[in-house]
């Protein structure tokens, strides 16, 4: 026994059987597989492999591993269980991306040469019990990843990645940590760079909500626990996430310029079906800059549900005064029946929004150029379809008083008020039942 176990070893570490078996898998395959040396202890079920490189049809290298390090616990097949108790990949390099069909070039160069035909039916095969995995101690060491997407032209690089975990499929729990030491993304409209960013997420289905994951980039953090059913016709999420984020270093990522820096906290809330969720959204802003203006405070309270938008509190305090504003947007028009699939443009979408104005100051807004300094207070509400010119159908009525007003730095102060209905359709404005107080003079407005 033990001479039969000594000559299978020897064979099994030979280059004649490693090349055998790389023979049989790369003419099955459309890519092809290279290791240039192994090791395998029967005794210890410990298996190594060295240089093991995969390319695409053309000889390109897609997946590159110096070293590939995995521990099977053999007693653990006799309860047909494949019980790795360590999987360590070393110094691995991914070089991903879209093939010129759209697809993903590692799965194009796995992709079986003949598949089987969609159509055919398959051998009647004895039931058979079904086995079991179970990772103890999963590694990946000093890994880079590229990834170009060709359609957005953009590239993002992953450099001192490491991930650990472990999972068991028979108790379906998992928990998988990714650590970037350095990530880089490139576009046409987009160069950024981020250090130390850490992904968690893990799996445990006796949990109240089975699902967690957490972001941490730099001092911005991002927690989520969530369960998905995915047993009904549509998949349905009851989810919750926690916000922490430093809106200079966020918005970096933001193609569009945005002149906003602080610290934003808060709460989102979904549930109910994936693709018509019910959300629930609270937002502070504390101490923030941009526009000209310092020392802002925000706070949001708002909500969605069957595609309706429900703004029930939005509050800017900051040195030039005080705007409040509620509202809703209707995008019922546009997916009638979830987010799946629009039947509108958003044009059809239906809003309303009450502004309202306290104290404020426009001339402290260096930029906005106001020439009539003073206190303004009072209100818009506006209500209609349509987010452009040429598109939109609305009415509003303004009411907005103010106190002190002066043309001029040595004219009189003046106290005003202004009042007056607004049609806008076709590209045509009207002005109904206006009316504008200044001093002791007043006008008419109508056109």
């Amino acid at each position: 026994m033990g001479a039969a176990l000594v000559t299978a070893g020897i064979y099994l570490n030979s280059a004649s059987f490693r090349d055998r078996l790389i023979n049989s898998v790369n003419p099955t395959i459309s890519g092809r597989i290279l290791i240039e040396n192994h090791h395998l202890s029967l005794l210890s079920g410990r298996l190594v492999l060295g240089g093991v490189r995969l390319e695409d049809a053309g000889g390109h290298a897609i997946v590159e591993l110096a070293t590939v390090r995995i521990n099977i616990a053999l007693p653990a097949l006799l309860r047909r269980t494949l019980h790795v108790e360590q999987l360590v990949l070393a110094d691995v390099s991914l070089r991903l991306a879209q093939t010129s069909d759209g697809q993903l070039n590692l799965t194009h160069a796995v992709a079986p040469v003949r598949p089987r035909s969609e159509t055919s039916d398959p051998p009647d095969r004895p039931q058979t019990a079904t086995w079991n995995l179970r990772v103890d101690d999963l590694r990946l060491l000093r890994t880079r990843i590229r990834y170009h997407l060709l359609e957005k032209k953009m590239t993002i690089d992953a450099a001192q990645l490491t991930v650990t975990g472990q999972g068991d499929l028979g108790q379906r729990t998992a928990r998988l940590k990714a650590a970037v030491g350095h990530l880089h993304l490139r576009s046409p409209r987009l160069v950024q760079a981020a250090d130390d960013v850490i992904l968690e997420a893990a799996y445990d289905p006796l949990a109240r909500r089975p699902i967690s994951i957490a972001l941490r980039l730099a001092d911005n953090t991002v927690d989520m626990d969530a369960d998905l059913d995915l047993d009904n016709r549509f998949p349905r999420i009851t989810a919750s996430a926690a916000l922490n984020l430093d809106l200079a270093k966020v918005l970096d990522w933001v193609p569009a310029a945005v002149d906003l820096t602080g610290r934003a906290q808060g709460r989102i809330t979904a549930t109910g079906n994936v693709f018509d969720p019910v959300l629930t959204v609270s937002l502070t802003g504390d101490n923030l800059c941009g526009y000209g203006l310092k020392g802002m405070q925000v706070a949001l309270e708002g909500g969605m549900a069957r595609r309706q938008v429900d703004i029930r509190r939005l509050v800017v305090t900051n040195p030039v005064g005080r705007v409040a504003l509620s509202g809703a947007l209707d995008m019922q028009a546009v997916f009638p029946e979830s987010f799946q699939q629009a039947q509108a443009d958003i044009h059809s979408a239906a809003y309303r929004a009450d502004v309202r104005l306290q104290a404020i100051a426009p001339e402290k807004l260096p930029w906005l150029k106001w020439p009539l300094p003073g206190l303004y207070h009072g209100g818009i509400v506006l209500s209609g379809t349509g987010f452009s010119p040429s598109h939109m159908t609305a009415k509003a009525h303004v009411d907005l008083a103010a106190d002190g007003v002066r043309a001029a730095p040595e004219g009189q102060a003046l106290n005003m008020d202004l009042a007056a209905d607004v049609d806008l359709a076709e590209q045509r404005l009207t002005l109904s039942g206006g009316r504008l107080d200044v001093g002791d003079n007043g006008l008419t407005l109508a056109g």
